[in-house]
């Protein structure tokens, strides 16, 4: 069976503490995290109305759209589910798909907040890759916007 996900406003709902937490245990240095910190914490957004400030904000989770670095570290945040699912590939809750004899398993395909998921149409995979879906959209405090078979 094949699966495609999409999430909700993923990108504007990746919380900073748990990026970090990732980063952290995917062992980037020390500088690193302090750089990346600073990108995440150190802006503000501002709301104007005609010409007239009327507030600020500091956002306090969410990658900002059109900032080089936030693909980058949201594909750190999709490897967190990569691996949930590879996980669940070794342990044999999960049964990807051969396209040929000769070639690899394919379990999921990631691009961006979209997710393509190629699995054994079986009860047990759709089991697994449900809870799979839920505990990572938990993380990150979203929901699935469309699920395609």
């Amino acid at each position: 069976m094949a699966l495609k996900v999409d999430l909700n406003k993923a990108f504007d709902r990746v919380e900073w503490d748990f990026l970090l937490d990732v980063l952290r245990k995917m062992g980037f240095g020390v500088l690193w995290y302090k750089w990346i910190h600073a990108c995440l914490t150190t802006y503000e957004l501002e709301f104007i109305v005609n010409e007239d400030s009327i507030g600020v904000i500091n956002p306090q989770r969410g990658l900002r759209q059109g900032d080089p670095i936030s693909p980058y570290l949201f594909i750190i945040v999709a490897d967190v589910l990569s691996r949930q699912i590879s996980k669940a590939m070794a342990l044999g809750s999960l049964s990807g798909i051969k396209m040929d004899r000769a070639c690899l398993v394919v379990s999921h395909i990631l691009f961006a907040d979209d997710f393509l998921f190629l699995l054994k149409a079986s009860h047990a995979d759709c089991s697994a890759i449900t809870r799979i879906l839920d505990s990572y959209c938990q993380v990150l405090d979203t929901k699935m916007g469309s699920f395609h078979r």
